[in-house]
């Protein structure tokens, strides 16, 4: 462990925060108090004044003012004492699930920010001889294992919202044939996206495929992973089940062909999950000794 890396870990917990926070994006998920409030007090002090990040941040002109207020937006959104999306309710983690959509473009858009500032210092610490290795790999085994996580997330809530348009849809025609005897779907230029909750869905499914492809097209798995790649490719594929382009296979529903589009990456899930967790958990016990270390030099210092 060496200065550098500190430095740069500090950053790196950001994205592990942004990452977890996924989980407030799952319909219906088991959400624990403890988690969000660690998350929480982590996150508040990474976002400290003094802290690497605010000192990035007002060295990096304008770029750093944008990234200083889109973190501090998602912290008073997400982590808040009077939070939008996510708050504690009678013991509860409460998410406002009409704000899904706002909370993962937060964290889509500033995980890939903070994961650029961590490749940043790599290619410096390269440059200047002071790189270590197992920086370098725990950031090639994060994106993996966030990319799966961000990905399977956003499949769940582009099913659901694929859904809730296919029923605003048959709400739409239902409408229209009473108010007119008259079934729109027979008309050459028959657009359900005149009525105005298909158009919002529809805005919304558009949204979300185009977090999927974000995160596909910021990959840096395939350096090292081409499995990976692949998988990315596939959930590409399927999701042309939306626009009608992608047929069914023989005897599959439209709900078992959704069912498999949301789990391709989901086999992978825990193994990509391990692959980082065994280079995450040494690296932040060295991180541990060395502060000890300089702590205890510190008080030595003082104490003559």
């Amino acid at each position: 462990m060496n200065q550098e890396t500190r430095y740069a870990l500090a950053f790196y917990n950001v994205t592990l925060i942004i990452r977890d926070s996924l989980e407030y994006a799952i319909p219906n998920a088991k959400l624990a108090v403890e988690n969000y409030n660690n998350r929480k007090t982590m996150l508040a002090h990474l976002l400290e004044e003094n802290s690497p990040i605010e000192f990035f941040c007002k060295n990096n002109g304008e770029t750093g003012a944008k990234i200083k207020t889109q973190v501090h937006e998602f912290f008073d959104d997400v982590y808040g004492d009077d939070s939008r999306i996510v708050k504690i309710d009678h013991d509860q983690v409460s998410v406002e699930q009409s704000l899904t959509i706002q909370l993962l473009d937060y964290i889509i858009g500033l995980h890939e920010t903070f994961s650029d500032i961590c490749r940043g210092f790599k290619n410096q610490f390269e440059k200047d001889g002071k790189l270590e290795d197992d920086y370098s790999k725990l950031l090639d085994v994060s994106d993996r294992f966030y990319r799966s996580l961000a990905i399977r997330t956003i499949l769940v809530n582009s099913n659901a919202k694929f859904t809730e348009f296919n029923n605003a849809v048959k709400s739409y025609v239902e409408g229209a044939i009473k108010a007119t005897g008259v079934d729109p779907r027979t008309k050459p230029d028959f657009n359900p996206t005149v009525d105005p909750s298909v158009k919002f869905i529809t805005n919304e499914m558009n949204q979300l495929i185009g977090f999927f492809r974000f995160v596909k097209t910021h990959n840096h798995s395939g350096e090292f992973d081409p499995q990976f790649t692949s998988l990315l490719e596939e959930c590409e594929n399927k999701i042309h089940l939306y626009d009608g382009t992608r047929k069914l296979l023989p005897g599959q529903t439209m709900q078992a062909a959704l069912k498999d589009l949301e789990d391709t990456v989901v086999p992978y899930i825990e193994e990509y999950r391990q692959a980082w967790f065994n280079v995450f958990n040494p690296l932040f016990q060295s991180l541990r000794e060395f502060e000890e270390k300089m702590m205890a030099a510190k008080n030595e210092g003082e104490a003559k």
